[in-house]
């Protein structure tokens, strides 16, 4: 899981300097189509980052909370038999 939040506070901070170095105005010759265009992009990307991160930790809930509940029924499983383990 680790692994999949360093990726996207990874391509979140190339995000930010992609816009700062698109948005500051001795950094890169550009025409307003084409400032507009990346930005654009960027934006797409960054929307694409935050879709993908909450699909994610909606999964990753899921599965945290079922695993909760197998371990509960497992638990109520071994008192029912009498099992101490």
């Amino acid at each position: 899981m680790m692994d999949v939040y360093n990726n996207l506070v990874n391509a979140s901070l190339k995000n930010l300097d992609d816009l700062a170095m698109v948005i500051t105005d001795s950094k890169l010759r550009m025409s307003d189509a084409e400032r507009l265009t990346a930005i654009d992009r960027i934006y797409m990307e960054s929307h694409n980052q935050l879709s993908y991160l909450r699909k994610f930790n909606d999964q990753a809930y899921r599965m945290a909370l079922q695993r909760s509940r197998d371990a509960d029924d497992r638990q109520t499983i071994k008192n029912l038999y009498g099992i101490t383990q």
